[in-house]
């Protein structure tokens, strides 16, 4: 059995993701409005007629677009109905879009086969959510993740309003690479030697990379360093921020990446 196979084979307990929020992050909970709007809409798939007074929904027949046409660069045209027009226009889930939602959970599990949406009784959960673009998805994620105290390690070579986005929240640690990845040997000297040479700081919460179509390098990570920091990772309870931007735009007949 080969590396990959071992890995993707292992069964590691979950991280205690708890021991990783801010003291922000700890704080968060569902609004109270969106757990009585999941209680509605539960009671109208069950067929009861409801008068819903809580959501605070405005009347769709007051939205000024009634359906609308876009035409797409091949020549097709993407229509949208009433009421498609009248479900984008009004307040959705949290969390994003159902439908939108389950077609992007089964794009994950067909690319990129995570053990927990295709392993039976895998430990650990696996959850989505659509965000108003990358650093959207981003910034949330720091001010979930970060105190002032708290850093996340970085390329030295990175896309620099990633550099100012975590800079707002904690400390940026830069970390070297060469045209496969982050240097592994470096990343274990970061984290063993750490409490040696920063007593007064915590250690790293996680490393953030863009493994395909690096910015502004633009050099994908091989497979066999992707396992080795992966490896890593896990050893030093290191959370991973993979940045997928590109993934989908690398060229050549095989994409680079691990499943």
């Amino acid at each position: 059995m080969d590396r990959k196979a071992a890995l993707l084979n292992s069964e590691p307990s979950p991280p205690e993701y708890e021991t990783f929020l801010s003291h922000a992050g700890k704080q968060l909970e569902a609004e109270e409005i969106r757990q009585v709007q999941e209680k509605d809409a539960a009671r109208t798939a069950a067929g009861k007629s409801i008068i819903a007074m809580s959501s605070g929904l405005p009347n769709a027949q007051g939205f000024p677009i009634i359906e609308a046409d876009f035409r797409l660069r091949d020549g097709s045209v993407l229509h949208l109905d009433e009421e498609q027009m009248n479900i984008a226009s009004n307040y959705g889930p949290t969390a994003g879009y159902v439908p939108l939602r389950e077609w992007l959970l089964k794009l994950q599990k067909q690319e990129h086969q995570p053990p927990q949406l295709t392993r039976p009784n895998h430990p650990e959960g696996f959850k989505l959510a659509v965000t108003a673009g990358a650093f959207d998805g981003l910034r949330s994620f720091i001010y979930c993740l970060m105190d002032k105290e708290d850093s996340i390690i970085l390329e030295d070579e990175v896309y620099c309003s990633v550099t100012s986005m975590v800079k707002l929240h904690g400390s940026a640690v830069p970390i070297s690479h060469d045209d496969k990845g982050v240097l592994v040997d470096d990343l274990e000297e970061l984290m063993s030697t750490w409490p040696q040479k920063y007593p007064d700081r915590p250690r790293p919460k996680a490393l953030y990379a863009i493994t395909a179509g690096n910015n502004p390098r633009g050099y994908n990570w091989t497979e066999d360093r992707m396992v080795d920091i992966y490896l890593l990772c896990r050893k030093h309870n290191l959370l991973i921020i993979e940045d997928g931007a590109y993934y989908f735009m690398q060229f050549g007949q095989v994409r680079n990446t691990v499943k």
